[in-house]
């Protein structure tokens, strides 16, 4: 009989976009802003309007995909005493979904890396969930779920 509370059933709302995602976004922008900079200092100044576009361009889209993932469904992910994890969203039936081999702790964050049990059923679902995406009991719990799985830990 599993007495752990690594078997215990748990359930956390994801957030809909994480630290990593925004900071992402900056780094991409800063990049571009970076190679335009050089390459102006080098009198390059086809390759300036090159970088300033791609970079504007990829800045603009990264915008667009953060105010809609801060308008979409809530998503929340479900662990059950038999160890099956199912992703509930708002307007749709709960999905089980099968953790992926990127799926792991590192420190006292959580990489999810969770593919659709039945394929073609929705997309797969990777984040990486950091103390500032939501509280640190929460995270914690969601660990311990995720070990008493026998997932591995990275450094």
């Amino acid at each position: 009989m599993r007495s752990s509370p690594a078997f215990a059933a748990s359930s956390l709302e994801l957030p809909p976009l994480t630290v990593a995602e925004r900071t992402a976004g900056v780094v991409l922008a800063l990049a571009a802003v970076f190679v335009a900079w050089t390459c102006a200092r080098q009198g390059q100044s086809a390759v300036v309007a090159l970088a300033c576009v791609g970079g504007g361009l990829l800045a603009v889209r990264q915008a667009i995909a953060w105010l809609g993932a801060d308008r979409g469904p809530v998503r929340r992910l479900e662990v059950r005493t038999d160890g099956s994890i199912w992703l509930h969203g708002a307007g749709r039936a709960a999905c089980p979904m099968a953790a992926g081999p990127g799926m792991r702790l590192l420190g006292n964050t959580v990489v999810l890396d969770l593919r659709p049990a039945l394929p073609g059923s929705i997309p797969g679902l990777r984040l990486w969930i950091t103390p500032l995406d939501m509280p640190r009991d929460a995270l914690r719990r969601l660990g311990i779920v995720l070990a008493g799985r026998g997932l591995e830990s990275g450094s």
